[in-house]
């Protein structure tokens, strides 16, 4: 079946003063390219696609109106580069139930577009009318990325969880809310079980919850300083929709971290290749450059996406950055005064306008804007500002800005900026700098991650249970009768988990070379660090050096190991 791509804009709401409408019509669309998302032959192209004919985008969009809550919508199929109408699609649902409207158009969709039923969408999680709108509604506040915003899409996402709390996409959404407001140094740190909580029943529930996998990978390369298992996620993530944009825009900062810039620019590349015209694609392929500083390459990306959307504030952000690398006073003073009207965070205005004073020696501009940063600091608290002081104070004092990057990798705010933003060259080689540095594990090979620890093992038992885990996670499995236990890493431990499940008939589900029963009762994952052969014919052992464990090897596979 030949790959598609889909991209839809926002509904043309038909009652533009209701503001509560557009709100749920936004997270209404956002349900809706989630759920196309997980349809394998169809590549759905991130929320701020706008199509314009000129562009040379080949791919299906859907035009939409909708009238009310509880009317009718339109959807409008068309090829873009030839303007021609494949077909139009009305619902009139006088219920207003919008959650199987949701699986309805998706349907139609998919049997439009491959002439074949929608049975690979999963079935929905129930919610009431009533807690799907809160889900809706949540997503909407959760786009706009604001602490204000984030606190509110955090209660409806609780109002939805209330409704049912077995519903996989309020968790996941909650556990990437909660996480905003920790890399926002809102929260603090001592929210992070709740928030990892939430992802692992998140992902109990639905193993394909993409989402839940990204933030995961989050969790572990800002919070706990993992980068092999923030790897894995990722990989988990990108195998279930590899070219799911909302991914690769977070899997960028993850390869930039690890030292990977051209992979980082491979990854972004391949996500413009679906949309083309993202400004948030642009801009993210500018900061690249601007990490690598590559300053008229970064503005060069930086132009072309303020060109697209004019109050997009991270291109300004950029362009006032490279304005500033380049030595262009005028230009940079300029965007900075546009940076400063359009910031949703007056700190992080503030915090700019030291970078460019500092750079062009402007005493009195610095002067103010860092007592303004102090002052912002003074009025929030728990807010923790760390990797924003440290980069102001990178320029003048490095002594203080020392002390605010150990506090900021102690809570993992900023964690990408400490190991590469260009103002802070001067700590690079400090031995507090290079003594923070080698805690974290960034000697990763993107190949072993690749091709040995990515696939997602869905173990089903004799009952109904599935347990779902990254291969590379799996570590052996015991006989115990009827019953195994899958012994898998957690948090850089071995947990156990028990299944109904005999030994034989879970390596009938194995497949691959990954996998090796060792003995009658024993199977391992022979792919795995740090194992280690020992003995002889008679008495042979696979040691798992990492964890002191001693596994019993058959003499046949003893020779066929040795």
């Amino acid at each position: 079946m030949s790959t598609k791509k889909i991209a839809i804009p926002p509904f043309i709401n038909l009652n533009p003063n209701d503001n509560n409408l557009r709100r749920i019509l936004t997270g209404f669309r956002s349900n809706l390219l989630s759920t196309l998302a997980r349809y394998p032959n169809l590549k759905v192209l991130s929320e701020n696609f706008e199509p314009k004919t000129d562009k040379g985008f080949k791919g299906y969009i859907v035009n939409t109106s909708f009238a009310s809550v509880k009317g009718s919508i339109q959807i409008l199929m068309a090829i873009n580069s030839h303007s021609k109408t494949i077909r139009t699609l009305s619902f009139q649902e006088k219920e207003s139930r919008l959650h199987r409207l949701e699986q309805k158009i998706a349907g139609k969709i998919i049997s439009t577009l491959f002439g074949k039923r929608n049975a690979d969408l999963p079935a929905y999680q129930k919610l009431s009318q009533k807690g799907y709108e809160s889900l809706l509604l949540a997503q909407y506040y959760a786009k706009k990325f604001t602490p204000a915003d984030n606190d509110t899409a955090i209660g409806h996402f609780n109002r939805a969880s209330k409704d049912n709390p077995n519903n996989s996409q309020a968790l996941s959404g909650m556990a990437a809310v909660e996480f905003q407001q920790y890399r926002y140094g809102v929260h603090s740190y001592k929210k992070a079980n709740q928030l990892r909580t939430w992802l692992e029943k998140a992902l109990e529930l639905d193993a394909e919850n993409v989402q839940a996998h990204t933030i995961k990978a989050l969790v572990a390369m800002y919070m706990d300083k993992d980068f092999l298992s923030a790897g894995i996620s990722f990989q988990n993530a990108l195998e279930l929709e590899r070219d799911y944009l909302n991914v690769l825009k977070e899997y960028v900062w993850f390869l930039l971290a690890i030292g990977q810039d051209r992979e980082a620019i491979k990854a972004i590349d391949k996500a413009l290749e679906y949309d083309p015209i993202s400004v948030d694609l642009l801009t993210t392929k500018a900061d690249i450059y601007r990490y690598r500083e590559d300053y008229e390459e970064a503005l060069k990306w930086y132009e072309k996406a303020y060109d697209y959307n004019t109050s997009y504030s991270r291109s300004v952000e950029g362009m006032v950055a490279c304005y500033t690398n380049l030595g262009d006073k005028n230009n940079a003073y300029r965007f900075l005064e546009i940076y400063s009207r359009r910031s949703a965070n007056e700190f992080f205005a503030h915090r700019v306008s030291c970078e460019v004073a500092a750079h062009f020696k402007d005493d009195s501009l610095f002067g103010r804007s860092l007592k303004a940063l102090e002052s912002y600091q003074k009025m929030h608290p728990q807010a923790d500002l760390s990797s924003d002081l440290m980069t102001v104070y990178a320029l003048t004092e490095p002594e203080k800005a020392l002390s605010y990057l150990e506090k900021a990798f102690k809570n993992g705010v900023g964690l990408v900026s400490i190991i590469r933003y260009p103002y802070l060259k001067k700590l690079w080689d400090t031995p507090t700098y290079t003594e923070l540095i080698s805690q974290l594990q960034l000697d990763i090979s993107l190949e072993e991650l690749k091709s040995s620890q990515s696939r997602l093992l869905h173990i089903k038992s004799e009952g109904t249970e599935t347990f779902t885990i990254a291969r590379g996670l799996f570590a052996f499995a015991k006989a115990g009768g009827n019953y195994t236990e899958i012994h898998y890493i957690q948090n850089g431990r071995l947990t156990t988990q028990l299944l109904r499940l005999k030994l034989n008939a879970l390596d009938n589900q194995l497949e691959g070379d990954f996998f090796k029963r060792i003995h009658n009762s024993f199977l391992v994952n022979i792919q795995q660090p740090e194992l280690e052969l020992q003995g002889n014919a008679h008495k042979a052992k696979l040691v798992l050096n990492k964890f002191g464990v001693n596994l019993p090897v058959s003499r046949a596979v003893y020779k066929e190991l040795k």
